[in-house]
């Protein structure tokens, strides 16, 4: 689905109007009970999706998201009624146009599902929120090849451990490496670690930090090291694991997990150029990280140290391995 075809006409009807005034608009679905525009500011050309709200509702400047590319403005329109205040996002920089595009057709489709400006305004924030990333990194939008490889490991067991042990809705609300948390998945039980390392690699698992091999939160915790070799046409890309996983999800597990993938940095805009690197399963081992198992953990530091990464042999924790069953059973006790 392309967002500049659905979005043109009315994007076309916005350039070609020569009104004045600090903003040209067109609403974008009448029959909405949720004012949405698109607009114009004539004076520097910057696009922008628009929602009206009572002027109560908006959040003061400073609570506001904010960022490189893109700027939160209000309009006060004098046909408007009495308090409402159009508050919208522009895009300022010609660098992210194409990415404010593919947002601008995300955040109208979730606003338009919206009953009250209320409702829309939280749905508005959020999105913006969702894609800060993109309009910072501007042109540098695509996810780097280690990237790619970290999201395929973790989509992979979570497609043919996790669904299968704890359900589809379980699996995307426990999956939290998008989130920014230490492990990439947690849930009541314990916690996942997923590690993806070309079969090259030497044999060697890259920590990230201190907290990410810290059991002691959890009832237990399983580091899953995913070995592969890249290349091959035959062999499934990152962009067919993600379809892989859609295909087992429906209703709101399939929209939270939409919107965790593009916190993780894919956007199926970008889905084809994924297509290009693809992967080739050597091996998945399990290890449970207990006891003496080789890791840095908080308290384990000087003071003064404060941010580490290291790496860890794997050939030193094989005593610590475990097999597939065993870490099904956890999930599902």
């Amino acid at each position: 689905m392309n967002p500049k075809s659905e979005l043109l006409p009315i994007i076309t009807a916005l350039k070609n109007d020569t009104g004045g005034g600090a903003l040209i608009r067109r609403r974008v679905d009448p029959s909405s009970p949720v004012d949405v525009y698109l607009g114009v500011e004539p004076a520097t050309g910057h696009l922008g999706v628009l929602l009206g709200v009572h002027r109560r509702h908006v959040p003061a400047t400073r609570d506001l998201p904010g960022g490189t590319g893109f700027a939160l403005r209000t309009h006060v329109i004098k046909d408007d009624i009495k308090d409402v205040i159009n508050l919208g996002i522009f895009c300022t920089d010609t660098a992210c146009e194409d990415i404010f595009l593919h947002f601008m057709k995300d955040i109208v489709s979730h606003l338009l599902t919206e009953r009250s400006s209320e409702a829309a305004l939280r749905a508005f924030l959020a999105r913006v929120s969702l894609w800060q990333r993109f309009f910072v990194q501007g042109r540098n939008v695509y996810l780097t090849e280690e990237a790619q490889l970290g999201l395929f490991g973790e989509l992979l067991v979570m497609r043919d451990l996790i669904i299968r042990a704890v359900g589809a809705s379980a699996a995307v609300e426990a999956w939290k490496g998008p989130e920014g948390k230490p492990q990439d998945f947690t849930m009541a039980s314990g916690a996942l670690e997923v590690k993806c390392t070309r079969a090259k690699a030497g044999g060697r698992i890259p920590i990230s930090n201190e907290l990410q091999l810290d059991e002691r939160p959890f009832g237990y915790m399983v580091l899953i090291h995913v070995s592969v070799s890249q290349g091959g046409t035959g062999n499934p890309s990152l962009t067919d694991m993600v379809e892989g996983v859609r295909a087992l999800l429906s209703g709101p597990a399939l929209l939270t997990f939409d919107d965790k993938l593009i916190a993780a940095g894919f956007l199926d805009a970008h889905a084809d150029r994924y297509r290009e690197s693809r992967f080739l399963l050597r091996d998945i081992d399990f290890f449970d990280v207990r006891d003496n198992f080789p890791r840095v953990r908080p308290g384990d530091l000087r003071v003064g140290v404060v941010e580490i990464s290291y790496k860890i042999d794997v050939a030193a924790i094989m005593p610590f391995k475990i097999e597939q069953p065993d870490v099904e059973a956890r999930l599902i006790r």
